[in-house]
Parts: C-alpha cells; sequence; structure tokens
C-alpha cells in the first residue's frame, strides 16, 4: 500500500521545469519510489520512513536530471489523491 501510495505520488508530479533557486540542495531519499517524468527523475519519500497515524509527517521529493545531477531548483506541481480520487 505505501510504494503503491508513494508511487501514485511521483506519478502526480506533472508539471516539472527548472526555475533558479541558489539556496536549494537535495539529499539521497532512502525509503523512496522513483519515476522519471518528461526527463527528470523523481523520488518521493514520507519522514519518518514509517508515518503513524495522529503523528506529523512530510512528504519529501528529490527532482535530477537524466544524468543523476541535482538540479539547483525546481517548480512542481503535485495532486495528492486518496483512492484514486
Amino acid at each position: 500500500m505505501r510504494a503503491k501510495a508513494l508511487a501514485a505520488l511521483a506519478a502526480a508530479a506533472v508539471a516539472v521545469a527548472a526555475a533558479a533557486a541558489p539556496d536549494a540542495s537535495a539529499h539521497s531519499l532512502f525509503n523512496s519510489a522513483e519515476q522519471s517524468i518528461a526527463g527528470y527523475r523523481v523520488q518521493v519519500s514520507t519522514l519518518p520512513e514509517f508515518p503513524q497515524i495522529g503523528e506529523p509527517s512530510q512528504v519529501l521529493f528529490r527532482v535530477t536530471d537524466s544524468d543523476y545531477e541535482e538540479l539547483p531548483g525546481v517548480i512542481m506541481r503535485v495532486r495528492i489523491m486518496h483512492d484514486d480520487m
């Protein structure tokens, strides 16, 4: 279920474009799902690794080019859906 949800989030990153953001940086997301979209590699992960009901969680995104080079900044639109609705 978690892998399906992460894959759905990665697929939902529809519009990915490079933008200027000099202070942005990224690191490896170890508990992530990834997908290539429009020549970019999009990784989606959660923090903590196993979110708990009633506890705060974060959804993390990492975007690289097709050569796995981190981009200095990204503009992204994400749609999060429940049960494909």
